[in-house]
């Protein structure tokens, strides 16, 4: 999304699942003054990220697999947070200048990233849909509704 809208490629269409437009919670104020900290003193040192691991999906099944996958761990660097949030932040406010076709889809239930900003975004770009799945968790396509949500893009992919 902040790849088309900054740089205006030439790209048909975009598909986004659950993008990290704004965060589903607040993190305690110590944790965010810590990481600015970190992010002028050491921004590549890495932190706990306390991901709920429990919200990727709903089914335990597949909790257990992100829980035991070596290629995902729980930390985080302020050099990549911060700016991933400015750039959400940026993608809503500049929603309108995107020319082309979007598909956004989100579930109401993600408790990592806030659907409200898809919402916002989707609101605010020209000719954007947005698809959201009722307590759909982050991992759309590891959760009950990942037959219907696969389905949704292929359809919207079709038609564009």
């Amino acid at each position: 999304m902040n790849y088309a809208l900054r740089k205006q490629p030439d790209i048909k269409a975009i598909v986004a699942t659950s993008p990290f437009l704004r965060l589903a919670f607040q993190p305690p104020k110590w944790k965010v003054t810590l990481g600015k900290l970190m992010l002028k003193l050491a921004p590549s040192v890495t932190l706990p990220s306390a991901i709920e691991e429990s919200a990727i999906s709903s089914i335990p099944a597949e909790v257990k697999r992100y829980h035991e996958d070596p290629l995902i761990h729980g930390k985080i660097s302020p050099m990549y947070l911060f700016p991933v949030i400015d750039a959400g932040e940026y993608a809503i406010a500049n929603a309108y200048k995107l020319k082309i076709p979007i598909l956004v889809t989100h579930g109401t239930g993600d408790r990592i990233i806030d659907y409200k900003g898809s919402v916002d975004f989707t609101n605010q770009a020209h000719g954007a849909e947005l698809k959201l799945y009722d307590n759909g968790y982050h991992e759309l396509h590891h959760d009950v509704c990942a037959e219907e949500m696969l389905l949704t893009i292929v359809k919207w992919l079709d038609k564009h």
